[in-house]
């Protein structure tokens, strides 16, 4: 096979997905047998990560022969994403303690990690459940003010049962009265959510939001979607 026989598919995410192709032909070419080591640069302007996909020409319906991800880890797209990677390369400790996976006290790893990442989709987060702070409160609170909204947060490692979809509903009722804005109560665990569960929460007028969409709300982040976009991820309401 010959480079002129090869294609490259280019997805970048970011506020918007681009899609490029890009021949292999014309970069420089070092030959390492049996392999041959091609170099082509290219910009890409505004993402944060990119998939690449190899095909052979006039081959596509049967796929791609190979593919890649690459993230941009000097991204500045969302800069509450760059300043926290500073000191947390890919937010990997932070993506750790989302899946519960904190080598120590891993309910309140789960909890701040939660508020850290609320904070990363553009709302002003409080985390409540620090020891000895509040008495009989939501483990989290993020404010939103443009919709005017309170998210009321509570996380759990293990998957809830009636009684937790119950009490937090009333604290977000509760915050509803006092303040006269709207609250949306929100579950959050590390486990991965099923429709059942999902149906389950949402009886007692509560999202449930498992590990798949914690890495979802994560890349949106990164990507620096807008914050209406992450709210219907946290709550399934449009904006």
């Amino acid at each position: 096979m010959h480079l002129e026989d090869l294609l490259l598919s280019v997805i970048g995410y970011g506020r918007e997905t681009s899609r490029y192709q890009e021949n292999l032909e014309g970069g420089k070419i070092e030959k390492l047998p049996p392999f041959v080591r091609v170099d082509k640069s290219f910009d890409i302007k505004d993402v944060a990560d990119v998939q690449l996909y190899l095909f052979s020409k006039q081959m596509e319906k049967y796929g791609h022969c190979d593919q890649r991800s690459a993230r941009n880890v000097k991204s500045a797209l969302n800069p509450r994403v760059a300043s926290h990677e500073v000191f947390d390369q890919g937010s990997a400790r932070l993506l750790e303690w989302l899946r519960g996976e904190a080598k120590r006290d891993v309910k309140h790893s789960f909890e701040y990690s939660v508020a850290t990442l609320l904070h990363m989709c553009g709302l002003i987060t409080e985390w409540l459940d620090y020891p000895g702070m509040t008495q009989d409160a939501p483990d989290i609170l993020a404010f939103c003010s443009e919709p005017e909204l309170v998210i009321v947060g509570e996380c759990t490692k293990e998957l809830p049962d009636v009684n937790k979809y119950k009490s937090l509903k009333e604290r977000a009722e509760k915050l509803q009265k006092h303040l006269r804005i709207d609250t949306y109560a929100v579950m959050f665990t590390p486990i991965k959510a099923s429709s059942d569960e999902q149906n389950q929460a949402w009886k007692y007028d509560v999202s449930f939001v498992g590990s798949d969409k914690l890495k979802e709300l994560h890349d949106m982040a990164t990507r620096d979607k807008t914050t209406k976009e992450m709210l219907y991820i946290l709550t399934g309401r449009h904006w």
